[in-house]
């Protein structure tokens, strides 16, 4: 509630349902209820979606490289900045579903991850975050692009999926692995 209903001036925790707070579920233009065309959404759907927010924002909160989280994939690539909390565009970004804007909520085919899923979407951020300032401490900016082709400093989507090949071993978890030092992370 205090996390995202209180973007649309909902308050579910008091026990009284007001008529705003009706009008502000049932107005086809605000998407709690319904999607962009005003066609109706299924509430189960909403209710999933929002726990799904809180379950990714709960994640990055407990990360200790949510900061660098935050500022180097979330804003500059899904333009989601969880800094400030979560407000209406950022629950709009995470309803992208579909590229190239597709976002840490969904895969590929556009399917709502679950709770698992979410974490370890967490983890894969941590260990990218990890490995661009290993880069950078190394001073190894250059090399790393005429290798990869990824140039760290402004990272798409593309290259997030890209960096999975890098660092992602084959059990699914990330490995950071630069001049021969290994560090498992998770």
């Amino acid at each position: 509630n205090d996390l995202i209903l209180i973007n649309f001036g909902i308050n579910l925790t008091d026990g009284n349902i007001t008529i705003e707070e009706l009008r502000a579920f049932g107005n086809p233009d605000f998407g709690i209820l319904f999607k962009e065309k005003g066609e109706p959404r299924s509430a189960q759907d909403v209710i999933r979606f929002f726990e799904a927010i809180i379950i990714f924002y709960q994640a990055w909160q407990a990360s200790p490289q949510k900061d660098k989280i935050n500022n180097w994939i979330l804003k500059p690539i899904f333009n989601i900045d969880l800094n400030d909390g979560i407000q209406i565009s950022d629950i709009n970004a995470f309803g992208k579903n579909t590229g190239p804007e597709f976002n840490p909520l969904f895969d590929e085919n556009g399917k709502l991850k679950d709770e698992q899923a979410i974490k370890k979407t967490i983890e894969f951020y941590e260990a990218v975050v990890t490995l661009i300032g290993k880069v950078q401490k190394q001073g190894l900016e250059k090399e790393f692009f005429s290798v990869y082709g990824i140039d760290l400093t402004k990272l798409t989507a593309d290259d997030l999926k890209a960096l999975a090949k890098i660092i992602v071993d084959k059990n699914g978890k990330p490995d950071i692995v630069l001049h021969g030092e290994a560090k498992r992370i998770a």
